[in-house]
């Protein structure tokens, strides 16, 4: 009589145990898309900053008097600066532009 209720317990652990994995594959499944959707967004807002950063050196030492075209040091942004503005453009992937115009007195 025993061994027949302990052969019962064993399939009904079997069940509960594939029920219980089930349920944590698609809570996994459900979850990955977020995560993958987060990484994309923290790795947009790194790009960002790294254009606003190269923007805000390029700025502090512009010389409004000559007109350049050089590239930043990782090779990723074109940097433009003219008499009037002071471009940076992405290279690679990134088309993102971003852009400071001046307005000079006139002498």
């Amino acid at each position: 009589m025993r061994s027949e209720s302990l052969n019962n317990d064993a399939g009904f652990i079997l069940m509960e145990a594939l029920v219980s994995l089930s349920i944590l594959v698609l809570l996994t499944v459900g979850t990955l898309p977020l995560f993958s959707d987060l990484f994309l967004l923290r790795k947009q807002d790194k790009l960002y900053t790294e254009q606003a950063r190269v923007l805000y050196e390029t700025a502090l030492f512009w010389d409004p008097h000559t007109t350049t075209v050089t590239s930043s040091d990782s090779g990723a942004w074109e940097i433009h600066s003219s008499s009037f503005s002071i471009k940076v453009k992405g290279v690679a992937g990134d088309q993102n532009e971003l852009e400071i115009l001046s307005v000079m007195p006139s002498k």
